[in-house]
């Protein structure tokens, strides 16, 4: 069995200043790399419009923050959101929004997700 199908890289997506699009396959694993920054808030709009709110990171906070969603892990060193397998409920549009060390916001920047694959 060829091992290159076994362990396949993830695919890294990155929030740019104007809309953007990365394109998962289905049960692969993502990586959402974050801006560093000195603060951010991350939410996703699935297609039924509906918010979630999936993390709030204060560079001041003690302890890194923890995904509100199953399935992710956040990476404080490079701050990086890891989907360890995709799957179709995690298309939708993420949106971060970035904060100055003193809690201005600075902006916010948005990523279009689709999880591609055959369905059963």
């Amino acid at each position: 069995m060829n091992e290159s199908l076994l362990f396949q890289d993830p695919v890294v997506c990155r929030f740019t200043e104007s809309n953007n699009q990365c394109s998962v396959a289905l049960g692969q694993q993502r990586h959402l790399q974050i801006p560093l920054v000195d603060g951010f808030n991350l939410r996703f709009t699935d297609k039924t419009f509906t918010d979630r709110n999936i993390l709030k990171y204060r560079k001041t906070q003690s302890n890194p923050p923890t995904p509100n969603i199953p399935g992710w892990q956040f990476v404080n060193d490079n701050k990086t959101l890891i989907l360890t397998s995709a799957e179709r409920n995690n298309s939708g549009t993420y949106t971060v929004e970035i904060f100055d060390a003193d809690g201005k916001s600075k902006g916010n920047s948005t990523l279009q997700l689709n999880i591609e694959g055959l369905s059963y």
